[in-house]
Formats: structure tokens, sequence, C-alpha cells
């Protein structure tokens, strides 16, 4: 995980539209292109971070990634 801009690979996989976070995490993932397993926890932090900083919108319990969404805030 050294060196890995998270921040800038979550909002890379965002869009104007809601998504679901278990899909933003894995494009997330695969855009960093690391396959280690707590790289997963690590980004999910990173969104609920984004979202308390204003840099995403959140519905849903972020906690439970199949049912929260996320997606940039409408400028």
């Amino acid at each position: 995980m050294n060196g890995i801009d998270i921040n800038g690979h979550i909002l890379a996989s965002c869009h104007d539209r809601w998504q679901k976070v278990a899909m933003i995490i894995a494009k997330a993932t695969q855009r960093a292109d690391e396959q280690e397993s707590d790289l997963s926890d690590a980004i999910a932090t990173r969104i609920e971070m984004l979202v308390c900083a204003g840099k995403l919108e959140a519905a849903g319990d972020l906690n439970d990634w199949r049912r929260s969404e996320v997606r940039l805030p409408e400028p």
C-alpha cells in the first residue's frame, strides 16, 4: 500500500450518479493494481473520510458496502 494514492483512485472511480460502495472499492482496488486483502478496508475508511470532508455524498450505511451508495457532489 506504500505510495498508493487511495483518495485519487476512489475519486477517479466515482461519478455524479449513485454507485454502490462495493463497486467503488472494487474499481479503486483495480486502479491501484493491488490485491492486498486489507486494501478494501483502507479504501472503505477513506470513502468515509471523503464523505465527511464533503468530497463525496453518501446514501445508506457506509459499513454495509452492498447497500450503501456514493457519488460526487453536484457542482
